[in-house]
C-alpha cells in the first residue's frame, strides 16, 4: 500500500518495526529482535492507531444495503472480507462496514438507527438485485444517501438480475431490473459496479476463492483510496508479514517482558483512543435516540442531545441544534392540572389531581401533599402559604357537592404544615390569593373571601358576583383590583382596597366557556399585567370562537378595549380563532408579552410598551405529540424567559427569550417583503442588518443589532415592488447602504446611496439612468465599485434590453458609470479579490417547430481588473429549465472554491484556479433548491433545502473538506418559509428572513446555545434513565452546576 493511502494503518512517519534483527547467541540460538526493533513495534502500534482515529471522521467506512431475502449469505461474507482485506496483523479489522443485521442486533427495522449509520458512513455499497430493487427499505436508504452525499461515493455490486448500459454509458432502464427506481437520473456517468452473480449461486463462500478475492478487491479499492493492483499487493504483503510475525512472536515476548513499562504506556494510549471511539459511538446513539423520543419525551430528548454533544461535538451537533425548540419537563409522567407560583418564582406548586407537588425555584428541592383529591390551587405572593380546594367525590367534582378549602404553611417545602380547613356547601371552582386575602369562586356564582393574615383565617362577607359559575379569578396587587369571570363570559372588576367590603367597579363582555367544566382542569381566563393597567380576557371573534381581548383599565370605571384587529389578536397562523375555548391567559412579568392557552396550543402576543393598541402575534406552539394535552400556561416570575405549560404528562418548560421564534436569540418583528434580500455587515463596533420589509408597503429597513436584545431601527425608506427593485446591499465596511427606492410621487425608481451613520438624512446620491428596474445590487469587496442589473422581473415591463452596469463610487456623491454589458442578469457575485465578476445570465433560444422558446441559464465570468473594460473569462451553460432560476452561487471567502445550488436541488462544489472552474464538481443532492451562503471562515455553507414532506429548512453543511461535504445540522423552524439569510461578520449568528413574520437571528455557536438550552432544562435525567442509556458511567446530568 502506498504512503498516500488515506485509510490504512501504514502512514508516512510510521515505519515498520520488522526492519532488522540482531543475531544473539543464547538459548536455542534464536534470532531475537533488537531493542530498537521492539521499541519500533510499540511506536508503530501507537502511531498507526493515532493516525487511523484522527483521520476517520466517520464511524463506518461503508454501508451495505441489500435484500435480506436474497443476499443473506453473500452480504455477511462481503462485509467480513472487506473488513479484513489487507489487514495488518495487529488489528481486528482494517475497515468498519455497517450491515443492519450484523450491527443492529435485535432491532434491524429501527429506521433512526439506520439513518444514523448512513450519515456516519463514507461509502454506500448496494448489493443490486430485483429483490433489492423492490425493497422499500433499500429505496429509502439509497434516497437518503443521494440526498446528502455525492453519487461518486456510491458503489454497485450486482448479485442477481440485469444491469445494462447504453452506448453513452448511461443505465438502460428498459433492460435493467436490479436497481431501485429511486436511482433513475441520479447515477453518475458509467457508475462503479462489479458483477457478483456467479458468487451468489455458491452455497458456501470461500474467502480464498480467487473470484471472491478479486471482487472484494474491486469494492475495497475505492474505500482504501488506492487502485486495485496496489491493494492486492498490499494484501499479499500483509499476509506475509503476519506469517513472519507469528514466527518471531515467541522470541519477541521475552524482550517485551523486559519492557513492561513501555508496553504499559502504549496500552494506556490505546485505551485512550478506544475510549474516544467508544464515546463517539455512544454519542451517535444518544443523538439518534433523542430524535426518536423528542415528541413523546421532550425533556429527556433535550438532555440526551446535550450529553451527545458533550461526548462528541460532531456526533451531537444536529441534535443540539434541534433542541432549541424542545421544552424541558418538570415532574415528568405525572399530570399537571393546575399551577401556582410565588411572586419571586421561589416556589412552584403543581396539582396532579391526587396530590400537590412543591418545588423550589430551581425545580430541585421538593415536597408533597398527598391523600387529597385536588382542584384549583393558589400561592401567596411570598410563597409561604398554599391554598387548595379538595373534593370528597371524584365524580361530582366542583360542579356539585361540598368542597373543603385547606391552607398549609409551606415555609419548609419538605414539611408542609396544614393550618386550616373549612368545608363549604358550594363547590369551589377558582382560587386566587394575595398576602392578606383568599378569594374563592364557586359553582353558584358567589365569591367567598377570607382574611388569612393570621394562623386562623377569618371569613369575610360573600360577594354575589355572577349569575353563572365563577371559573377564573385574578388580583392586581398594585391597583387593589380583583377580576372575576363566569362561564357565561361576563367579566367583573372589583375594588378590593377594603377586602372586608369589595366594591363592584364595572362589567366587561368576554367569551363564554361552553365546554364542560372539569375539576381536573381549573381555568385561568383573566390576567392582569404587572402594573395592573392592562387586563387580558378571552373575547368572541366574528366566527363565534375565542380571541384575545386586551383592556386598558387605567381608569377602571371606564375600561377601553384595545383597537387591535381580530386578525392580530386571534390564535395561530393567520390569526385563526380558538374553537376549543381559551383556558388560560398570562402576562410576562417583564416583557410586553401575553400568552394564551387553547387546547394543546399556546399563542404569544406582543403589545406596544407605550401603545397597547398595537398588538402583534408571536410564536404559536403545540405540546409535543404522544397524547399530551395542555390546559394552562404561566410565566416563571423569576425570569421572563421561561413559560410553564401544564399538561397531562408533566409541566413543560419553554424558553421564550424570543417570543416570536423560540430557540432563536432575537427577532426583528417587521415582516420581510416577498422575496426579500438581506445584508449583514459591521460598521466599526456596530452590527447592521439591511433588508426589504413590508409594513404598509415595501420598505428598505436598516437595523442596529449590536445588542440583539435591544435592536434599534436606524432608517426606513420606501421601496418598489419585488419585480421593479428587489435588492439591497451594505458596503463591505458597512458605511454605505445601496437600495432600490421609490424616488418620486409618480413611482419612479432609482438606486440611492445612503450613509449608515445618517440613514434618515439626505441620500449621498441617486442613480436614475436605469431603463427597466433594479434586479441586482452588489458592492465590490476590494474597490469602490457598485454593480447594478438594469432588469425588471416582469419581462413585458423591460422597456429596453436589460444590461449589467458598473459604477465608480469612489466619490459616492457623484457615481460614475464605467461599463455596461448587454446581459440579462438575475444574480451576481464578486470573487473575493474583486478581480472577477460572475453572473447568472438568462439565454433564450426559439424553437419554431414547437412554437416555444427554450430558456436556460449561463454562468458568465468577466475579468474586471480594468472595470471600464471587462473581458470575459469563461461561460458555463446550465440545463434548460421551465421557469426555475439557477441564481444561487457564491465564492468561498478565500476564492479557491465555488459553490452553486441548482433548481434541481443539486449542490455543486468547484475548485477555482485563476478565477476559472477546474475539473469536475463534487455533486451532492440536497433537495429542492434555495439560497446558499458561506460562513466568513469558509468552513460551512448555509442553504435552504426542502424536505420530503415539502417543508423548507435551513441546513448548515461542513465543507472544510470540499471533496466530502457533510450536512452538520439544521435550524428547528418547522412549517416556516424563508427568502434569504446572511451570516454575521463574526460568523456566530445567522440572520434569516422568515416569510410573513420577520427576521430571526440564530446562534450558530454551540457555546452560546447550550446556556439557553439549560435555561429551560426542567428536571434532570433520572438515575434510572441514566443507567439505561449510560450504564457504568458516573451519574452527571447536563446543566447541573458542579
Amino acid at each position: 500500500m502506498g504512503e498516500g493511502h488515506p485509510h490504512r494503518a501504514t502512514r508516512r512517519g510510521c515505519p515498520s518495526p520488522f526492519t532488522r534483527t540482531t543475531p544473539v547467541g543464547g538459548l536455542f540460538g534464536l534470532c531475537i529482535p533488537s531493542l530498537a526493533t521492539v521499541f519500533g513495534l510499540v511506536a508503530e502500534l501507537w502511531c498507526h492507531n493515532r493516525a487511523v482515529n484522527r483521520e476517520r471522521n466517520a464511524q463506518y467506512d461503508a454501508f451495505i444495503s441489500y435484500s435480506h431475502a436474497l443476499d443473506d449469505k453473500l452480504a455477511p461474507a462481503v462485509q467480513n472480507e472487506l473488513e479484513r482485506f489487507a489487514k495488518p496483523w495487529y488489528r481486528p479489522r482494517v475497515l468498519r462496514v455497517f450491515r443492519d443485521e450484523a450491527t443492529m442486533g435485535a432491532n434491524p427495522g429501527l429506521w433512526p438507527a439506520i439513518e444514523n449509520a448512513l450519515r456516519a458512513s463514507r461509502w454506500f455499497i448496494l448489493l443490486a438485485s430485483p429483490e433489492a430493487a423492490a425493497s422499500k427499505w433499500v429505496a429509502k436508504e439509497v434516497d437518503l444517501w443521494l440526498r446528502e452525499r455525492s453519487a461518486d461515493t456510491f458503489l454497485i455490486a450486482l448479485t442477481s438480475g440485469d444491469l445494462a448500459f447504453d452506448e453513452n454509458g448511461e443505465v438502460d432502464w428498459s433492460r435493467t431490473d436490479a436497481l431501485p427506481e429511486v436511482l433513475r437520473d441520479r447515477l453518475p456517468h458509467e457508475p462503479r459496479w462489479i458483477d457478483l452473480r456467479n458468487l451468489n449461486k455458491v452455497e458456501h463462500i470461500d474467502r480464498e476463492d480467487p473470484r471472491f478475492r478479486e471482487a472484494v478487491a474491486d469494492l475495497a479499492a475505492p474505500l482504501h483510496g488506492v487502485d486495485k493492483d496496489t491493494l492486492i499487493g498490499g494484501h499479499i504483503r500483509e499476509h506475509r508479514r503476519t506469517m513472519r510475525t507469528a514466527r518471531i512472536a515467541g522470541t519477541t515476548l521475552v524482550v517485551l517482558m523486559l519492557l513492561a513499562t513501555a508496553g504499559l504506556a502504549g496500552s494506556i494510549m490505546f485505551q485512550r483512543q478506544a475510549e474516544q471511539e467508544g464515546n463517539r459511538n455512544l454519542a451517535r446513539f444518544l443523538a439518534a435516540e433523542a430524535e426518536v423520543i423528542r415528541e413523546r419525551q421532550p425533556g429527556l430528548a433535550k438532555q440526551l442531545s446535550l450529553l451527545s454533544y458533550q461526548m462528541d461535538r460532531e456526533a451531537g451537533r444536529d441534535a443540539l441544534s434541534n433542541s432549541q425548540q424542545t421544552p424541558g419537563v418538570i415532574n415528568e409522567g405525572q399530570p399537571a392540572t393546575d399551577l401556582a407560583t410565588s411572586s419571586d418564582g421561589r416556589v412552584l406548586a403543581i396539582s396532579t389531581r391526587n396530590e400537590i407537588v412543591l418545588r423550589d425555584g430551581r425545580g430541585t428541592g421538593s415536597g408533597r401533599i398527598d391523600g387529597q383529591l385536588v382542584g384549583p390551587i393558589a400561592l401567596s405572593r411570598d410563597g409561604r402559604t398554599l391554598a387548595a380546594a379538595t373534593y370528597d367525590n371524584a365524580e361530582t367534582g366542583p360542579v356539585s357537592g361540598s368542597t373543603t378549602l385547606r391552607l398549609w404553611d409551606i415555609t419548609d417545602l419538605t414539611h408542609p404544615r396544614e393550618i386550616a380547613a373549612s368545608t363549604q356547601n358550594a363547590a369551589i371552582t377558582a382560587l386566587t390569593l394575595n398576602d392578606s386575602t383568599l378569594y374563592a369562586g364557586t359553582a353558584v356564582g358567589e365569591i367567598l373571601l377570607w382574611d388569612v393574615r393570621d394562623q386562623a383565617p377569618t371569613s369575610l362577607p360573600t360577594l354575589g358576583a355572577h349569575a353563572a359559575t365563577v371559573d377564573s379569578l385574578a388580583v392586581a396587587p398594585q391597583r387593589k383590583l380583583l377580576a372575576s369571570m363566569g362561564v357565561d363570559g361576563k367579566v367583573r372588576l372589583w375594588d378590593v382596597a377594603n377586602a372586608a367590603s369589595p366594591v363592584p367597579v364595572t362589567e366587561l363582555a368576554g367569551a363564554a366557556y361552553e365546554r364542560r367544566l372539569s375539576e381536573a382542569k381549573p381555568l385561568h381566563r383573566v390576567a392582569f399585567d404587572a402594573s395592573g393597567d392592562l387586563l387580558a380576557t378571552p373575547g368572541d371573534s366574528e366566527d363565534g370562537d375565542d380571541k384575545l381581548n386586551l383592556w386598558r383599565i387605567e381608569d377602571p370605571r371606564n375600561p377601553r378595549l384595545s383597537s387591535a384587529t381580530t386578525e392580530d389578536s386571534g390564535f395561530g397562523p393567520g390569526g385563526s380563532s380558538c374553537w376549543e375555548g381559551v383556558s388560560s391567559l398570562a402576562f410576562s412579568p417583564a416583557n410586553q408579552h401575553i400568552v394564551g392557552a387553547c387546547g394543546v396550543n399556546w399563542q404569544v402576543w406582543s403589545y406596544g410598551r407605550d401603545n397597547p393598541d398595537v398588538i402583534g402575534r408571536g410564536a404559536t406552539s403545540t405540546a409535543p405529540s404522544g397524547g399530551m394535552q395542555g390546559n394552562l400556561v404561566v410565566f416563571d416570575p423569576s425570569t421572563s424567559r421561561r413559560l410553564l405549560q401544564a399538561t397531562d404528562h408533566g409541566v413543560l418548560v419553554w424558553d421564550l427569550s424570543n417570543a416570536a421564534q423560540p430557540g432563536a436569540k432575537s427577532f426583528l418583528p417587521v415582516p420581510p417583503a416577498p422575496g426579500a434580500k438581506i445584508s449583514y455587515r459591521a460598521f466599526g463596533q456596530r452590527h447592521l442588518i439591511a433588508y426589504q420589509s413590508y409594513s404598509g408597503g415595501p420598505t428598505n429597513t436598516l437595523v442596529d443589532v449590536t445588542d440583539p436584545q435591544n435592536r434599534a431601527l436606524l432608517g426606513a425608506s420606501p421601496a418598489p415592488n419585488m419585480y421593479i427593485g428587489q435588492d439591497i446591499s451594505l458596503s463591505p465596511d458597512g458605511s454605505m447602504l445601496a437600495a432600490a427606492e421609490v424616488i418620486s410621487e409618480d413611482g419612479d425608481v432609482g438606486v440611492r446611496l445612503r450613509s449608515t451613520a445618517d440613514p434618515e438624512g439626505e441620500p449621498l446620491s441617486t442613480i436614475t439612468e436605469l431603463d427597466n428596474g433594479i434586479g441586482v445590487l452588489a458592492f465590490s469587496p476590494t474597490a469602490p465599485i457598485l454593480v447594478i442589473s438594469d432588469y425588471n422581473g416582469v419581462d413585458a415591463n423591460n422597456h429596453a434590453p436589460p444590461t449589467l452596469r458598473m459604477y465608480d463610487i469612489a466619490n459616492p456623491r457623484q457615481p460614475r458609470q464605467l461599463a455596461q454589458l448587454p446581459v440579462t442578469v438575475t444574480s451576481v457575485v464578486f470573487s473575493p479579490d474583486g478581480a472577477a465578476l460572475t453572473a447568472s445570465a438568462d439565454r433564450t433560444q426559439s424553437i419554431p417547430d414547437e412554437k416555444r422558446a427554450e430558456v436556460w441559464t449561463q454562468l458568465r465570468t468577466w475579468n474586471i481588473t480594468d472595470p471600464a473594460n471587462p473581458t470575459e473569462l469563461w461561460t458555463h451553460d446550465l440545463p434548460a429549465r421551465d421557469g426555475l432560476a439557477y441564481d444561487s452561487f457564491e465564492y468561498r471567502p478565500d476564492g479557491a472554491l465555488f459553490a452553486m445550488y441548482t433548481s434541481a436541488g443539486l449542490l455543486q462544489l468547484w475548485h477555482v484556479d485563476q478565477h476559472r472552474l477546474v475539473g469536475e464538481p463534487v455533486n451532492v443532492r440536497v433537495g429542492e433548491s434555495g439560497k446558499l451562503t458561506f460562513s466568513p471562515d469558509g468552513t460551512h455553507l448555509a442553504l435552504i433545502s426542502t424536505t420530503d414532506s415539502s417543508e423548507q429548512r435551513i441546513e448548515i453543511w461542513d465543507v472544510s473538506v470540499p471533496g466530502a461535504p457533510v450536512r452538520q445540522f439544521h435550524l428547528p423552524s418547522a412549517g416556516a418559509s424563508f427568502y434569504s439569510f446572511a451570516y454575521s461578520p463574526d460568523g456566530r449568528t445567522l440572520a434569516v428572513t422568515r416569510a410573513d413574520a420577520g427576521v430571526d437571528l440564530w446562534d450558530t455557536d454551540p457555546s452560546r446555545i447550550i446556556p439557553e438550552l439549560c435555561n429551560a432544562i426542567g428536571d434532570p435525567i433520572s438515575p434510572q434513565q441514566w443507567q439505561w442509556y449510560l450504564p457504568n458511567r458516573p451519574y452527571a446530568p447536563p446543566c447541573q452546576q458542579p
